[in-house]
């Protein structure tokens, strides 16, 4: 028994040892801040996936959009990297896109549906929110209201003005949802759900109802996960600490600690 468990324990070490050997081989293969992400397009691929029209007048507005993208951004008071390091015609009708590795997560990748929705930047941001944190029937991290708020654009000197623009955005994601292509989704193991719901009010979390075709649904929608949670005792700090996590996951090392 003891020369079993040794050898066990000897196939473990070896295992774990192979899989750490793998994990950082992966690491060093993804993008890192001074690489770039090179591909190639079409104006009109960008313009369907972005959500807008093959119209001549939206056709125009691709290679002005790409020049605003190669220059630096600022975000708050800190000056980002431009997003990308440049493009060029390649022939065909093609464009090559080159992305600047600044720009692209280090440890997590979370996948997000496309076409994004085109109804502002508030939207957007709230969009990509969603598909980036935990909106399973299961969860009970929320975040501060007024944190979400300062993460996704939207102003709070006067609450119900935040209250409304939030509701706002979030009715037009759930009615941009019914627009997606679910059965291509789906295909890719991108679930698409029948709509978002914002649980709470100081501290919020949102939770995503399973999609059920419309010949499937009952009169009455299923009951959402209970709206009550314990609070941390400090709001400031369990939000800290969640944004903290979230940020090293999406962004490894360029995320921020706040």
């Amino acid at each position: 028994m003891k020369v079993k468990r040794a050898e066990l324990y000897a196939t473990g070490k070896r295992i774990k040892a192979a899989g750490s050997a793998a994990y950082h081989k992966m690491r060093e293969a993804r993008p890192g801040p001074n690489s770039e992400i090179q591909f190639t397009t079409t104006r009109s691929a960008l313009l369907r996936h972005a959500g807008f029209s093959n119209s001549s007048k939206e056709l125009a507005r691709v290679e002005p959009a790409l020049d605003r993208l190669c220059r630096p951004v600022l975000v708050g008071k800190e000056r980002w990297a431009a997003p990308l390091h440049g493009w060029r015609e390649v022939g065909g009708g093609k464009l090559e896109i080159t992305v600047s590795g600044v720009w692209s997560p280090g440890s997590r990748y979370t996948r997000v549906p496309m076409p994004l929705p085109a109804a502002g930047p508030v939207v957007l941001a709230l969009y990509l929110f969603l598909w980036g944190v935990d909106t399973s029937g299961s969860n009970t991290t929320g975040i501060a209201f007024a944190a979400l708020c300062k993460r996704i654009g939207i102003s709070t000197r006067r609450a119900s003005n935040a209250t409304q623009t939030l509701t706002r955005a979030l009715h037009l994601i759930n009615a941009h949802l019914d627009k997606l292509p679910r059965d291509e989704l789906s295909a890719q193991d991108i679930n698409i759900p029948s709509e978002f719901e914002i649980i709470g009010e100081r501290y919020v979390r949102f939770w995503a109802r399973p999609y059920r075709p419309r010949n499937e649904r009952e009169g009455r929608k299923p009951d959402a996960p209970h709206q009550e949670q314990p609070a941390p005792q400090n709001y400031e700090q369990a939000d800290k600490a969640m944004w903290n996590r979230f940020d090293r996951e999406i962004l490894g090392d360029n995320a921020e600690t706040l």
